[in-house]
């Protein structure tokens, strides 16, 4: 273990290597994963000395998640578990996620970076089953919502800030002090709250995904329903009605999107014709049946 006694070990914190005593071969992760009938779960063999299995440490690194031994006193296992509060265990549990996301720095056919992701370059497959008639379970967000995001909420409502200033450098004031007071504030307060659930993704090595950047799309959505108020009923002072109807129209759009979408989500079965309509991108690597 690394940072405690010999004899004590303590879960999720220490690590260990596990090593033969007879032929010095460690126990390791040699990185592939079994076939079906091993439920696909990860290779573990013994790296001996002197193999390139041996020289790479990071696959012979274990700790221990839980302990089980039916031959062990309770009564002083119990005696002797530390105590915490609940800031302690609070501080023990955030420790652990962070180390455990720093280890993910293994590549992933499905990864991706985060600059692609305000794109919707590509998905993440699940799981899939070919044949003439294929079914799959294909992460890939709402195209409407995800790029109304990206063009009305994020490009729009920083265009408008910023003609807005230089409007106002200019001594042309286009909004009531109430009306620019609660555009203002919204629209920073919704880009520094997805500035700061994205931005922080550049720094990390570890595996990322497109999961990643929903938290992003909580703001960007709301950043498109404050532009678009704001463009139709403080613009262009358009009537309530008026407003409504065109809401719900694009409610309706985003709806109908779902639906089109919904078999990559639900793995309902496709056609060959049906699948390559869906995909918008060539970067889409959903799985397309033979015709």
């Amino acid at each position: 273990g690394q940072g405690e006694p010999a004899n004590a070990w303590t879960a999720i914190d220490t690590l260990v290597r596990l090593r033969h005593r007879t032929t010095g071969a460690h126990l390791h992760v040699p990185g592939g994963r079994l076939p079906d009938w091993g439920f696909e779960q990860k290779q573990v063999s013994a790296a001996k000395a002197g193999s390139a299995e041996f020289a790479d440490p990071e696959q012979k690194i274990w700790h221990v998640e839980e302990h089980r031994n039916k031959r062990a006193d309770k009564v002083q296992m119990a005696a002797t578990r530390e105590r915490k509060g609940f800031l302690e265990k609070l501080s023990e549990v955030h420790r652990a996620m962070f180390r455990s996301n720093n280890e993910l720095t293994q590549s992933h056919p499905y990864s991706s970076r985060p600059a692609a992701w305000p794109f919707l370059l590509r998905g993440i497959s699940f799981w899939q089953q070919g044949g003439t008639q294929s079914r799959q379970v294909y992460l890939l967000g709402n195209p409407v919502v995800w790029y109304a995001g990206l063009g009305v909420g994020l490009l729009l409502s920083v265009g408008f800030l910023a003609a807005l200033l230089l409007r106002e450098r200019r001594r042309c004031h286009d909004l009531g002090a109430v009306e620019r007071s609660r555009f203002v504030v919204g629209a920073v307060l919704l880009l520094s709250g997805w500035a700061v659930h994205y931005f922080p993704f550049f720094l990390m090595d570890r595996q990322l995904f497109l999961h990643h950047y929903f938290p992003c799309i909580i703001f960007t959505s709301l950043l498109v329903a404050h532009v678009w108020e704001h463009a139709l009923a403080a613009l262009f002072r358009l009537p309530r009605h008026t407003l409504t109807l065109l809401t719900l129209a694009v409610a309706g759009v985003v709806v109908a999107a779902f639906w089109y979408f919904a078999p990559l989500c639900y793995s309902l079965r496709l056609t060959h014709e049906e699948a390559e309509a869906m995909k918008w991108l060539s970067s889409w690597d959903m799985v397309v049946p033979a015709k």
